[in-house]
């Protein structure tokens, strides 16, 4: 908490952020939907193939 203090966060505030990065490393925060899929109007494609794919039309 140090760190939090010395870059001028106020007090009250520590325990906010604290919570919210438990949250995150906890995986609370986490809401999986097929909003992108809905928008993309397909499935979406999974990272390791989209980046091969990039790859490979760079190469």
């Amino acid at each position: 908490m140090p760190l939090i203090k010395n870059a001028g966060v106020p007090d009250f505030v520590i325990p906010i952020l604290v919570g919210i990065q438990q949250g995150i490393r906890e995986g609370n925060l986490e809401i999986e939907n097929s909003d992108f899929e809905k928008l993309l109007g397909r499935p979406v494609t999974p990272i390791e193939k989209a980046l091969s794919q990039l790859v490979s039309e760079i190469s």
